[in-house]
């Protein structure tokens, strides 16, 4: 019920913010004098209305109960039209609905958003914006709200506000460490990279009254609040983010704009949505996570949001309701280790504790959300409309309405656990998207996946190594079968389902629901798809439910099943952030080099590594260190960078393609314990054409997944500022080649004596630039590049590998190649093809480089191995290789879209070529292809497996398995035959040596020290005839 007339009239006033009448024009309208000497009465006559009887408290000076009246009506309408606009947006978010543009209409952008959208109800005034005057009023309410309730964190009973203390300082390593970090290429050398929330005002103490002083010194009759006693912590925050330079409105994106924003433990009360800007990594104390309490009266969408609108009724780049940031570009954001709890919030009832878009290089980690636990709540933990990619782990949700209520082309989702949520996940729309480690109990819905609007617009969901307890549905899906209005893919491997009622239920159209009900409620699920499988080039199951058995390598999996699930689960290691370290521990890498973007920090860089492999920790403080030789990472080296800093590869012994080199070399081949990285971008200065950025060389121990690994880290060529590479040296060429556009030759190795332990980690070659050349252009208009890079991601590795949320886009050759490789696990996978492509034809423009690593495809030109794109995936002569969802896409003929409804982009996207066994890929999506697979010479057509009759026409398979790679049975215990009988085993194992050593053609006989010897100053690392490798 609206609490006074006036509120009607303004309701009918359609308006993009917002605005609240003043305190002396309110006044007014209850025809009162309002000409007093302070422009306030000390209280009415006769009272209009009163929401509810408040007490003033005494420590509030003359705030009088007309005052609290007048505020509390400027509060309540500005809720109505928060409950309004929320409501809208959930009512109609977005789903990356694509329409095909007209020829030439193209325009400088990535490609997933190369189209105009679809309308669905557009919401255009639908960013609530706060007033001066709204938060002159939210602070006197929230002030009386807080002191009457007695119930404010933190706090008892009326206490009187002193100054703020000093703050002590906390345990974390983070928060005391010495800031020498700047960004060297961007345009202000004052840049603050490290923002702590408390040194801009912020108290923490759970105790927040918002402009309070400024209120006052606007409205005298309300005494005795001043900057001792008053403390607003959205402000505080806001202005950390804001401080002199940021991406944010008018801004698409920015590499010299990075900042941390570091929370020390505490409560912080956040009355509106803080907006984050573009590359900030938002950081809490680890050991101590703090909490954003969100206040009663809450103004905004979500407590954290990195999806602004403007709400200006114009349409973005992508065609949909103007936000500040491309949803498809919204890249390099990183969220860790808080606790959002809006369980204090009544008003609105619609709302969430982060509104999330993001694409690439990004990640939430270590965030405990606390919702409303009334049984008729709206909150919602995670609210992601749309997006291109993207990497969330270590997540615990804890009651409301959803927990993640999500839509994102792919993304990856690890360790993960639900309580008491109505529905634990949401599924607006996506394509692909791995979902490894949840656990989801007492829900009475576990995924959805019928998208809100039952357009069937989910493509696929892989749900890995998972518990669901006490759930009355497991699965809920809008179409498991139909390509008219889209089919869903689901795959279960290694999941437990304990108290389930249901593990699917098909909620098709105006048919009655069909459940598959889980008998006694208890059911232990190996391996179970819903979809089309292959095997080979052959179909071998059209759209059915299959459930059947299968095996995972040994040294893939944990030691532990602490939730009893059918197999051991694939291993995982969170990302470490070295909680139980100080400052103390961490060596600047800048005490020794400059960092500057200029200076040859080389030399200087390997001795910082050298020096610090015995438990020290290195810290790469933000700037851009140039490396113009190989760089060592010596054997338990451990290293931070700080926002992602930049090691760029320059020089002559990086410009010979035909002779490539290493710019960082991780390990020595035969090297097996303990190294970890974090938070790094691999780049280079200037045409690099023979750089590898990143070669890997170290293996796990065993069963201990992530002993040697690298988290939130990247590799970068060219469309950032500093690096020669951008639109203005590479424009998008849609005829010849510019030679000083070579950026690289590959992007990372794992070599066949490495195994490597991922986790969120992007291989980009520049299709466009990072840069916004003008920041205060809020039409987000991005320009495109030509650049060129030859080889994406190359695994030759045969020991234990996970590869976790990776990605890898625009090479020439290939995006990933798994050649003779063996023992991997991967998901989510994604690629892009190069833009400009078939302009040049692979191989070009390194054709004479072929053959410089092995498996170079060699682009013959024919109907199964055609020139006119790269390949997205490429397994050649390997085994025992798991992908969990692969999102694979080729949006481009040469810079024009006309390919992608027609699927003929490309000829075929990805090859499967003399493989021997234990080889599987669930929920393969493919778009802008004509063909999805080249099975050893046989095609796969994209139309036979089309998901969804709209654009822009995904195919999808929810199994795939190339010949030999028959679906492996149960694993067998291991037992020990009687003597009598290992004779006759060697002697087979000896007779069938070449059949039983599958990935190792060459295997030689260890057992002879004549074929088995390695020349001197060489030592042999596996059972390959080329596996010896030199001691230096």
């Amino acid at each position: 019920m609206r609490s006074c007339v006036l509120l009607a009239a303004l309701a009918a006033v359609p308006s993009l913010a917002f605005t609240p009448p003043s305190f002396e024009n309110l006044l007014k309208l209850f025809n009162r004098d309002s000409t007093k000497e302070h422009g306030l009465l000390h209280d009415f006559k006769k009272p209009l209305f009163i929401r509810r009887n408040e007490t003033i408290p005494s420590n509030l000076g003359n705030v009088t109960q007309s005052q609290y009246i007048a505020a509390q009506a400027i509060v309540d309408e500005a809720l109505d039209r928060v409950e309004e606009i929320n409501r809208a947006r959930f009512a109609s978010p977005s789903r990356n609905h694509y329409a095909p543009r007209e020829r030439g209409q193209q325009r400088g952008q990535r490609g997933k958003t190369a189209f105009t959208a679809q309308s669905q109800n557009e919401l255009q005034a639908d960013h609530f914006k706060m007033t001066k005057e709204l938060k002159d009023a939210v602070a006197l309410v929230s002030r009386i709200d807080a002191l009457n309730d007695n119930q404010t964190p933190g706090v008892s009973g009326n206490k009187t506000f002193g100054p703020v203390e000093k703050r002590a300082a906390g345990t974390f390593w983070m928060e005391t460490i010495a800031r020498k970090g700047a960004w060297p290429w961007g345009k202000n050398p004052n840049h603050k990279v490290f923002r702590n929330v408390k040194d801009y005002g912020a108290k923490g103490d759970g105790v927040t009254v918002s402009r309070l002083e400024r209120a006052s010194s606007r409205l005298p009759q309300i005494k005795g609040l001043t900057a001792a006693n008053t403390q607003d912590d959205t402000d505080a925050i806001t202005k950390a983010i804001a401080e002199k330079d940021e991406c944010s409105g008018g801004c698409y994106g920015s590499t010299t704009m990075g900042a941390i924003i570091y929370f020390p433990a505490g409560t912080y009360l956040i009355q509106n949505t803080i907006e984050i800007s573009y590359g900030m990594q938002v950081i809490g104390d680890a050991n101590n996570p703090p909490t954003l309490k969100s206040t009663k009266s809450f103004f905004g969408t979500g407590v954290l949001s990195t999806d602004a609108y403007w709400g200006d009724g114009e349409k973005g780049e992508d065609g949909r309701d103007h936000e500040y940031y491309i949803n498809t570009a919204n890249f390099h954001r990183q969220i860790r280790n808080f606790v959002i709890d809006t369980t204090q919030t009544t008003r609105p009832k619609a709302m969430a504790a982060l509104h999330y878009q993001v694409a690439q290089a990004t990640s939430l980690q270590n965030i405990v959300f606390k919702l409303s636990s009334d049984a008729g709540t709206e909150q919602i933990a995670i609210y992601a409309e749309n997006g291109s990619g993207g990497f969330m782990s270590d997540l615990s949700f804890i009651a409301g309405k959803i927990g993640i209520w999500g839509g994102n082309q792919q993304f990856t989702a690890q360790r993960l656990s639900f309580i008491n949520v109505r529905t634990a996940v949401e599924m607006i729309w996506d394509w692909g998207w791995m979902w490894k480690s949840i656990t989801i109990e007492n829900s009475h819905i576990g995924f959805n996946l019928t998208s809100g609007s039952g357009d069937g617009h989910v493509g696929s969901i892989t749900v890995v190594d998972s518990v669901f307890r006490n759930v009355d549905i497991a699965v809920l899906v809008a179409n498991a079968n139909s390509s008219d209005t889209g089919r869903t893919s689901i795959s279960m491997d290694n999941v437990l389902l304990d108290g389930v009622t249901t593990w699917l239920r098909e909620q098709s159209g105006k048919n009655a629901p069909k459940d598959n009900a889980v008998p006694g409620n208890h059911k232990a699920i190996d391996m179970l798809t819903v979809g089309r499988s292959y095997v080979d080039s052959k179909l071998d199951d059209e759209k059915g439910i299959k459930e059947f058995a299968s095996s995972r390598v040994d040294d893939l999996v944990t030691w532990n099943n602490p939730d009893g699930l059918p197999k051991l689960p694939y291993g995982e290691r969170p990302k470490p952030q070295y909680e139980d370290r100080s400052a103390s521990d961490f060596v600047h890498v800048k005490d020794s080099c400059k960092g500057d973007g200029v200076t040859d920090d080389t030399a200087c860089f390997q001795k910082v590594l050298n020096d610090n492999i015995n438990g020290k920790i290195v810290f790469v403080d933000a700037g851009t260190y140039i490396l113009t030789d190989t760089v060592d990472v010596p054997l338990g080296s451990h290293i931070v960078g700080e926002n992602w800093a930049q090691l760029a590869a320059y020089g002559p012994k990086f410009q010979d393609p035909k002779q490539p080199r290493v710019m960082l070399r991780i390990g020595r081949p035969g090297d097996v314990g303990l190294l970890d990285m974090q938070d790094l971008v691999f780049t280079s200065k200037g045409p690099t054409p023979g750089a590898v950025f990143v070669e890997w060389n170290v293996r796990n121990y065993k069963k201990q997944a992530g002993s040697a690994g690298m988290w939130d880290c990247h590799v970068r060529v060219g469309g950032a500022i500093g690096t020669g590479l951008t639109s203005l040296e590479c424009p998008p060429s849609r005829s010849g080649i510019n030679p000083n556009c070579q950026g690289g030759s590959m992007m990372m190795h794992i070599t066949r004596q490495g195994g490597a332990y991922l986790e969120n980690v992007w291989l980009w070659t520049a299709d466009h630039d990072l840069d916004d050349p003008a920041t205060v252009d809020n039409m987000n208009k991005m320009v495109q590049t030509s650049v060129y890079n030859a080889r994406g991601f190359l695994i030759e590795s045969i020991n234990p590998t996970w590869l976790y949320g990776t990605a890898s886009e625009h090479s020439v050759f290939y995006q990933y190649q798994f050649y003779k490789a063996a023992n991997l696990v991967a998901g989510i996978i994604q690629t892009e093809q190069a833009y400009y492509q078939p302009t040049p034809k692979p191989p070009e423009p390194f054709k004479d480089a072929v053959g410089s690593f092995n498996g170079d495809p060699t682009f013959p030109c024919t109907d199964t191995e055609p020139c006119d794109e790269g390949w997205a995936l490429r397994v050649i002569e390997s085994s025992n290789i798991h992908i969990i969802g692969a999102g694979l896409y080729s949006w481009f003929d040469t810079y024009t879209q006309d390919c992608v409804p027609e699927s003929n982009c490309q000829k075929v996207m990805t090859e499967f070529k003399n493989n021997h066994g234990g080889i599987t890929i669930n929920n393969l999506i493919t778009i802008g292809a004509t063909n999805m697979i080249n099975a050893d010479g046989k095609l796969i057509p994209s139309k036979d497996n089309l998901a969804v009759n709209a654009h822009p026409f995904w195919s999808d398979i929810v199994s795939y398995s190339p010949s030999g790679s028959a679906r492996p049975g149960p694993a067998q215990p291991v037992t020990t035959p009687p003597d009598a009988e290992l004779g006759d085993i060697v002697d087979r194992i000896n007779s069938n040596l070449h059949e039983d050593c599958m990935v190792f053609p060459e295997c030689v006989d260890m057992d002879n020290p004549v074929v088995s010897s390695c020349a001197a100053g060489y030592t042999r690392v596996g059972y390959d005839r080329g596996d010896c490798v030199s001691d230096l």
